[in-house]
């Protein structure tokens, strides 16, 4: 066989999982917001909510992941965080801009060198949410959710005064 049909093979198998993969997600997606029962809910804020709660309560953090080590979890993805229950701060944010691409909000996410999370535009104005800050890891192994980081105007992350959410303000 020649390079050409090798390289056209492989092609041709990467292509079909990742429409596979795309496929899986989709249909997870739309069996959680079901589950959720996500159309119920007339505020937007609400959905968003619901969905962040579900993903918390669902998801732990991949710590060994996080430092480097060997990780068994995709918690780097969106697999990671619907089908495994691990998620690092990638993960996490992947999952939520696929839910708020859902919602049809214009969103995206914002990263440094050693964080990432979303933001979104409701109602003409940008929020910041941090799903993996609002998930937090506690020395008793209890689920935890918190709202530090739900929904945030710019000068409300400014004044969480920390050192991982770094952001320009001028696009934002």
């Amino acid at each position: 066989m020649n390079k050409y049909i090798i390289t056209s093979l492989i092609s041709l198998i990467i292509s079909q999982i990742i429409k596979y993969t795309i496929e899986k997600i989709k249909n997870k997606m739309n069996e959680i917001t079901l589950k959720l029962n996500i159309n119920s809910y007339n505020d937007v804020n609400d959905k968003i909510k619901v969905f962040h709660d579900y993903i918390a309560e669902t998801n732990k953090y991949d710590k060994d992941k996080e430092d480097g080590g060997n990780s068994i979890y995709h918690s780097d993805t969106a697999i990671g965080t619907l089908f495994e229950g691990e998620s690092i701060c990638s993960g996490y944010t992947d999952t939520l801009a696929i839910f708020l691409n859902m919602l049809s909000l214009d969103n995206t996410r914002v990263s440094t060198s050693d964080h990432i999370w979303n933001v979104v535009n409701i109602n003409n104005k940008w929020y910041h949410i941090d799903l993996t800050w609002d998930d937090p890891i506690v020395s008793t192994g209890k689920d935890v959710v918190i709202y530090d980081y739900f929904l945030i105007t710019n000068d409300e992350l400014k004044n969480k005064n920390d050192d991982e959410h770094n952001f320009n303000e001028e696009i934002y």
